[in-house]
């Protein structure tokens, strides 16, 4: 009885020794088998992920008042900052001279009609790190991820004392150009020319919507607070 139970303690030994090889060389045998198993799952997930179609919302990004792609309408938003002095002159030079400092081009430049505007410029790019008509990175990644350009207005007041004021409000805008549709591939180049496109080949429900323009988006506010220091500055100095 003795010797029977000594060896079966010694089979069962055996036995616990050979479990963890056995249990070990299963495993590795399983992960060998689901690791191809799981990159095929994960390459059928991701190509299925691209076959989505966008769930639809109530409203559309676009969906805003016409009035507020308008440059009129951010220009009689109230000024954030401003400059007075006691001759007109000398502010009028000072706002020419801190647009031309920024690299803006002068279109209307008449004292008579007490205000000045720039041509547009398209904004910097993250790249452009000589230009300073962006003060925040922000506003240059921005540039970087779609076209902009700001447009300068200086508008004078006289004031009650007899002395001037300058307010400068700066219009952003954003470049909209409609994809060139491409109906034989003989004509895929077409879709890198700047050539017009009808809008209706776009957009049934709006014909009258050009296929390439610029639309108002905000104004620049810390440019605008720029503009104001650099004159102050230059007046005293």
């Amino acid at each position: 009885m003795v010797r029977i139970l000594e060896r079966a303690k010694q089979r069962n030994g055996e036995a616990m020794m050979a479990f963890p090889q056995a249990h070990g060389s299963a495993m590795s045998f399983i992960r060998k088998l689901q690791l191809p198993g799981l990159l095929a799952l994960l390459s059928l997930l991701l190509l299925l992920s691209g076959c989505i179609h966008p769930r639809q919302t109530a409203h559309r990004a676009t969906d805003i008042d016409p009035k507020q792609a308008t440059a009129q309408f951010w220009l009689d938003k109230p000024a954030v900052a401003s400059v007075d002095w006691h001759d007109f002159h000398h502010l009028w030079d000072a706002a020419g001279h801190v647009a031309r400092k920024h690299r803006f081009q002068l279109d209307q430049n008449d004292p008579r009609q007490g205000a000045m505007t720039t041509f547009p410029l398209v904004s910097k790019e993250i790249i452009e790190v000589w230009r300073d008509d962006l003060p925040r990175f922000k506003d240059e990644l921005r540039a970087t991820l779609a076209e902009y350009r700001q447009i300068i207005r200086f508008d004078f007041t006289r004031l009650p004392d007899g002395t001037y004021r300058v307010t400068p409000r700066v219009v952003l805008e954003r470049h909209s150009q409609h994809m060139h549709r491409v109906t034989i591939a003989a004509r895929y180049q077409d879709v890198f020319t700047n050539n017009p496109v009808q809008a209706q080949d776009y957009s049934i429900d709006q014909p009258n919507v050009p296929a390439d323009y610029w639309y108002a988006t905000g104004r620049d506010y810390a440019l605008e607070r720029d503009l104001a220091k650099e004159m102050q500055h230059r007046l005293e100095h």
